[in-house]
């Protein structure tokens, strides 16, 4: 007999009486007729994948950190990024090292240029391949589907969404809002963050882009997760869904 793991899980232990157990390869040998025994199997989550099935929908396990890749941790803020762009920062540096701070208008918007956001609220942004950033309907989805419990982990301050026995942990990473050239200093780390969606925020009768797009702040602690608008140069983490097949 072999215990099959279902997805995004991994054999962990047998719970038997009475058999032979190879708790290595998931596989147990017993003699028949086989009399008395109980046989149960354990499964944990495969930390190699790096979504989470909740809410309906796979969200990643960590935040972005450089452009396509994820944070080795849940508890890692990771990188921050301007909306739509793939040049992300730590502080006043960029990465790529050749990366440009967008202003909101003038000379440099550069909002037509590479990395540039479209009106899709779909766009992969700084996301991995197969991966979007969320829309505000997503967060709002996935606040429906779950509870949300402002608690640390391994001393990092931040939500626990969970759904069952399943969880996925957003930091308070801060941000910074302020649409001017990063300094280093982020407005509220460790207290709350605003998380990009990949909404733009729309006026009637603006040509182009808006200034502005939707974020969700994670830092209120009686309803987490709500959206509001924020100067699209600013600096935010951003979390990631896997694209819907």
């Amino acid at each position: 007999m072999k215990a099959t793991a279902a997805e995004n899980h991994l054999f962990s232990a047998w719970n038997i009486t009475g058999a032979e157990v190879d708790d290595t390869t998931g596989e147990v040998t017993f003699d028949m007729p086989a009399n008395d025994i109980e046989i149960g199997a354990e499964f944990v989550i495969d930390p190699a994948i790096d979504w989470v099935l909740i809410g309906g929908l796979k969200w990643a396990k960590s935040n972005v950190a450089a452009p396509g890749t994820f944070a080795e941790k849940p508890e890692d803020y990771g990188m921050y990024y301007q909306f739509g762009k793939t040049v992300g920062w730590v502080g006043a540096t960029p990465t790529p090292s050749d990366g440009i701070f967008y202003l909101a208008t003038g000379a440099n918007a550069g909002w037509g240029g590479p990395g540039a956001p479209v009106n899709n609220p779909y766009g992969q942004g700084p996301c991995p391949q197969n991966y979007v950033v969320p829309t505000a309907a997503q967060y709002e989805a996935l606040v429906a589907a779950t509870t949300q419990t402002v608690e640390p982990l391994n001393g990092v301050n931040g939500v626990v969404v969970a759904e069952g026995d399943v969880s996925i942990f957003f930091p308070f990473a801060g941000h910074d809002a302020s649409g001017q050239q990063p300094t280093g200093a982020l407005a509220n780390a460790g207290e709350g963050g605003v998380y990009w969606t990949g909404d733009f925020v729309s006026y009637s009768g603006t040509p182009g882009p808006p200034p502005f797009a939707k974020g969700v702040n994670t830092g209120n602690t009686d309803t987490p997760f709500v959206a509001a608008n924020y100067p699209r140069n600013g600096i935010l983490p951003v979390r990631c869904v896997m694209v819907q097949q």
